[in-house]
């Protein structure tokens, strides 16, 4: 449940063959109003939040075919004002070669959207030795005002550190990157910045 500019939104989850579907309900409670109805089977809104009145969300979609089960994904809106038919737009689809593990969890704050990616490059043959050669987690910041995609970093990060997701304080960013070859017990730096 999310609300926004005098409403509640609400997204009933579809699964397998159900479909998603997004309502939006007047903060009273007196109207309940049907919005947008995603048709394509097997499409799956896994995270979600609205934000200046656009529904920010990743989708999980699989298909099947005589051979084996595709599966995608993306990161989409749906601008919830204005008068007409609410029409989905894709910001961003992950690089192939990556098996996904986890995709989303948006956050917003001001003009920006942020989301992670946690994965596996291809080819990892599921060791512990190799792992750290084959791990993909990144976070994302989407400007809403430019519609341009940048992944955060840090100065020099090494292949080994990863940057796993943001938190916000008064104003600022915070975040620290985790170096897979340290471990979780080590100390590090923590990274803080102005915001928008």
């Amino acid at each position: 449940i999310a609300y926004s500019d005098g409403n509640i939104y609400c997204v009933e989850m579809g699964t397998g063959r159900e479909l998603s579907v997004l309502y939006r309900v007047s903060s009273d409670g007196s109207g309940k109003e049907k919005l947008y109805e995603w048709k394509e089977e097997g499409r799956q809104l896994v995270h979600w939040i609205v934000h200046r009145d656009v529904l920010y969300y990743t989708v999980n979609s699989y298909s099947v075919n005589d051979e084996e089960i595709e599966d995608y994904y993306a990161f989409c809106c749906i601008p919830l004002s204005g008068r007409g038919k609410l029409k989905e737009k894709q910001i961003y689809e992950p690089e192939s070669g990556v098996d996904i593990v986890a995709f989303g969890t948006p956050t917003a704050y001001g003009n920006h959207i942020y989301f992670s990616l946690i994965g596996n490059r291809e080819g990892w043959d599921g060791s512990d030795e190799t792992g750290l050669d084959y791990i993909y987690n990144k976070t994302f910041v989407y400007d809403i005002r430019t519609d341009e995609i940048a992944e955060i970093t840090i100065p020099d990060q090494a292949a080994s550190e990863t940057i796993g997701g943001v938190a916000f304080w008064k104003d600022k960013i915070i975040f620290t990157p985790f170096d897979g070859k340290r471990g979780y017990l080590a100390d590090g730096d923590w990274y803080i910045a102005e915001l928008d």
